[in-house]
């Protein structure tokens, strides 16, 4: 059988067939789930439909505690490191003298990459976060309006 052949047998066995019936139950379930969603409080919802203001305000709350987290755990970890080098000075196994290399090259990276940069990275990064929820408010606002690009 040549594939076009069975290809139009297929399409008129499956055109035989009768169409699917939704169970009569199945609307008003659909339309019971939406009005609960609907009558969910604003906190209970997705973000995504959270008023503009409080979404905005936990977007800077978020980033606040992000800062305030990187603030106060950064100098904690050079001692962390620390500590977990000299934790593994006293075993000799192959194994660990190579765990112990890493976490040597990883310390020498975080001193030469990390802690040069984050001074500098950290307000961008909040800045950037700033402006990108201020473009995605004024074109949700845009949207909203009916505003748009026209077509020329």
């Amino acid at each position: 059988m040549h594939p076009s052949d069975l290809e139009r047998l297929i399409d008129r066995k499956l055109g035989e067939l009768p169409q699917p019936v939704a169970p009569p139950t199945l609307l008003p379930r659909v339309l019971a789930a939406i009005e609960a969603r609907l009558t969910q409080p604003w906190h209970q919802r997705a973000w995504r439909t959270w008023p503009p203001a409080l979404q905005v305000a936990s977007a800077i709350g978020l980033l606040a505690v992000a800062f305030l987290a990187l603030v106060l755990v950064e100098p904690v970890v050079p001692a962390l490191w620390g500590q977990g080098l000299h934790a593994l000075q006293g075993i000799g196994s192959s194994g660990i003298a190579h765990l112990r290399a890493l976490l040597e090259a990883a310390e020498v990276l975080r001193r030469i990459l990390v802690e040069p940069l984050f001074a500098y990275a950290l307000p961008v990064g909040l800045l950037a976060g700033v402006a990108l929820t201020a473009l995605s408010l004024a074109l949700k606002r845009l949207a909203s309006l009916g505003g748009g690009v026209s077509e020329v």
